[in-house]
């Protein structure tokens, strides 16, 4: 069992306490992991929405900068030279 911190137990040497800690980080994990998800639904459907709203727009590059106003920064300050890229 992994209780983090560099902290491995063999579950055939692990004590109670440690079968609680690793409980416990499998929980906040879940969390974390279902937080994530949640938001990447939110987004999908807040997209699916402006698609259904805007069916001109046949791209999410479009609906992005029309509907929720995205806009792309330049390039340039990434080091990029244009000349070998």
């Amino acid at each position: 069992m992994k209780l983090g911190n560099g902290i491995w137990v063999w579950m055939k040497d692990s004590i109670a306490t440690d079968m609680t800690e690793w409980g416990r980080i499998s929980s906040r994990n879940f969390v974390r992991t279902a937080t994530a998800e949640a938001h990447k639904q939110e987004y999908v459907s807040s997209r699916i929405d402006a698609y259904r709203e805007n069916p001109q727009f046949t791209r999410l590059s479009t609906i992005e900068e029309a509907v929720f106003g995205y806009r792309q920064d330049s390039f340039d300050d990434l080091g990029f030279d244009s000349d070998t890229a």
